[in-house]
């Protein structure tokens, strides 16, 4: 009988104590207190009650509920004012946010090959399967601090990793600090987004880049964003898993843009850049390797038996110890049409002698139906196409007419040329594509290339081979 009454005591004690601290939830009255707490239910029941209604599960994720919106919270100083959000005093917390992303790439390649270029690198077959299929959450983890983590269940080594990183935002001088595995700062094609390119995959000279490695990257805008710079250190080389295995293998990647000439209302920009890498090998270095401008990737992890070789290889470089990268961008935009240039120089220290390789490429644009490419002044590169009327009923969606040269010189190798064996290829390959890019809406399109590709190679049987490639790619994304 006196433990009831002891209990009503306590009851009504907490009630007028959360009156006089002031606290938002409103208090059950006493009665209706002790018919939960004093109810036919065991005490493991209350006290899963009360830890629900602190810890709300929504979906996956649990949801923390501030102590001055629970009545069973204890008093100060456990009680941590405004949990869950910056809104103070029951505010409920709008972090993490999370948004599902994702595209995929369907293509389909069809090779013709002259007797020289069948001599060199075998026959190679024609393909339909899938280039990219990627899944990926991003959002922010407080109101400073974000996040991104995307998977490919295409790439080598299916799933693979791709971006995958935290950082931290608005920080004085630095602007942002990005720490994970991500697409290092150097040239402005490997920084466009791959569902933006205009052609089905990046120019030769990206066979040098180290693009996605693990590292820590820092990266800022100045006068109203028409500078740009970055400047980052990694691991190298990191694996399809974000992993690196070395003692000694680094490297450092820095990139600056600016645009002279900005106008918006006519899209009218001049873009300019400089880049530099240094890589350190902490093992045997593989060498470098390219293949013509189509998704050589595919059917890599499976069992199946497509043949597309690398046309141009400098073999491994086992004495090689490190890379200097140098890199020069140029682009200019005006209304719908669009040109874009880069050009690449690589200097090897080998204890034989340091070996040099080159390559650049010129790529350009016309929008017939009057779109255009939109310039991200904080990513310091060009964006997609929207057209103006979707395809449909009331439209055929955007028209793009495209055309790129580009080339890659791997002939200063130590390693001599063999036919039929495309792991060592020292050859000078050249590209010359034509393309028509077809955007049905904002999320979706079809690109046709077609790309004649020169494998140079050092004279006699082995020299001009030409091979012919026409690329169809079906592309959604969300």
């Amino acid at each position: 009988m006196y433990w009831k009454t002891f209990g009503m005591i306590g009851l009504s004690l907490t009630a007028g104590a959360a009156a006089a601290f002031g606290q938002d939830a409103e208090v059950p009255p006493v009665n209706q207190q002790m018919t939960q707490v004093f109810s036919e239910s065991s005490e493991d029941a209350v006290i899963t009650d009360m830890t629900d209604s602190i810890f709300s599960d929504s979906g996956n994720e649990i949801e923390f509920v501030s102590c001055e919106e629970n009545v069973y919270c204890p008093p100060a100083p456990y009680c941590i004012p405004g949990l869950g959000g910056a809104g103070g005093a029951g505010a409920k917390s709008k972090y993490p946010t999370v948004a599902l992303t994702g595209f995929a790439q369907i293509d389909a390649l069809y090779f013709d090959q002259n007797g020289t270029s069948k001599a060199n690198n075998g026959n190679i077959s024609d393909y339909a399967g899938f280039r990219r299929a990627r899944l990926a959450a991003k959002g922010q983890l407080a109101e400073n601090t974000g996040y991104y983590l995307e998977m490919d269940f295409a790439f080598p080594g299916r799933p693979s990793f791709m971006d995958v990183w935290v950082e931290q935002q608005k920080i004085p001088f630095l602007g942002n600090v990005r720490i994970g595995q991500f697409r290092q700062p150097l040239s402005m094609e490997s920084l466009m987004s791959v569902r933006d390119l205009m052609f089905l995959e990046r120019a030769l000279p990206f066979a040098f880049l180290p693009f996605r490695q693990i590292g820590v990257m820092a990266y800022n805008t100045a006068l109203d964003d028409n500078i740009t710079w970055a400047s980052s250190v990694y691991r190298f080389p990191t694996d399809t898993y974000g992993n690196a295995y070395s003692d000694n293998g680094y490297g450092t990647s820095h990139r600056v843009t600016g645009i002279p000439i900005y106008d918006e209302a006519c899209n009218q920009v001049l873009h300019l850049g400089l880049g530099y890498s240094y890589n350190r090998f902490g093992t045997a270095f593989a060498g470098f390797r390219q293949s013509p401008e189509v998704g050589y990737n595919m059917g890599a992890a499976g069992a199946g038996g497509f043949s597309g070789p690398f046309m141009t290889s400098t073999g491994p470089l086992a004495g090689a110890t490190s890379d200097n990268i140098f890199n020069v961008e140029l682009a200019y935009a005006y209304d719908s049409f669009f040109v874009q240039s880069e050009f690449f120089d690589v200097v090897v220290q080998d204890p034989t002698g340091n070996r040099n390789y080159t390559g650049a490429y010129v790529m350009a644009s016309y929008v017939l139906t009057g779109e255009h490419h939109k310039y991200n002044k904080k990513a310091a590169t060009f964006g997609r196409v929207v057209p103006y009327r979707n395809l449909g009923a009331c439209g055929w969606g955007a028209w793009e007419l495209a055309g790129r040269w580009s080339y890659i010189d791997l002939r200063d190798s130590p390693n001599a040329f063999v036919a039929g064996q495309p792991g060592v290829s020292p050859t000078y390959l050249t590209d010359l594509t034509l393309g028509i890019n077809w955007y049905w809406n904002a999320y979706a399109k079809m690109q046709f290339n077609y790309i004649h590709a020169f494998q140079n190679t050092p004279g006699g049987t082995y020299a001009n081979a030409n091979t012919n490639i026409f690329g169809i790619r079906t592309q959604f994304d969300f």
